[in-house]
């Protein structure tokens, strides 16, 4: 079986930083995977510093995974002083747009203390279509009461995983949609 490869292109936001770890995404699609892919070069070929409220550029070259149904991204530091906010990163390939929506944080310290995560693609792919679910996969729609007591909100992200009779998902964060 032959790969055919293709150009990513690839946005990252990140909120607040104190990151100077490598920064790894693996692609996942329908038809393939991508290698892990490290992010050392911006677009304008400048090293990648995942600065406090950045936006990042990439131009990847990797297999054609198909449509991407989910991606993984990280860091590689265990040090506890490496801490990423990784608010969301775009993709573009094949002239379909892919959205991930992370607003949480890569860290030994915060949040779930991983430095990796999986997300799979926010709603709709633009141009507009019906999202395609890998096979085995479910949309679910949540709704989340919060109490009206004085000091019950945060601002710290949340996460969720979901329990079923035959599987679970893997941890996600909750965002408005």
């Amino acid at each position: 079986m032959t790969t055919t490869e293709i150009n990513y292109k690839v946005i990252i936001e990140t909120g607040e930083s104190n990151i100077n770890a490598n920064v790894i995404l693996c692609i996942y699609g329908d038809e393939n995977t991508t290698t892990n892919l490290p992010l050392r070069t911006t677009k304008d070929g400048s090293d990648a510093k995942f600065d406090q409220d950045s936006i990042l550029e990439f131009d990847l070259r990797a297999t054609d995974v198909g449509k991407i149904t989910k991606i993984n991204i990280g860091h590689d530091s265990d040090d506890s002083e490496q801490n990423w906010f990784l608010k969301s990163i775009q993709i573009e390939s094949n002239d379909e747009h892919y959205t991930f929506t992370a607003n949480r944080w890569l860290s030994k310290e915060k949040d779930d203390n991983k430095t990796y995560i999986d997300l799979t693609p926010d709603g709709r792919k633009t141009p507009p279509s019906s999202p395609v679910l890998p096979k085995n996969q479910a949309t679910y729609t949540i709704t989340v009461v919060t109490s009206s007591e004085a000091d019950a909100s945060t601002d710290s992200g949340v996460l969720m995983t979901i329990f079923g009779d035959k599987d679970q998902t893997t941890q996600f964060p909750l965002s408005n949609t």
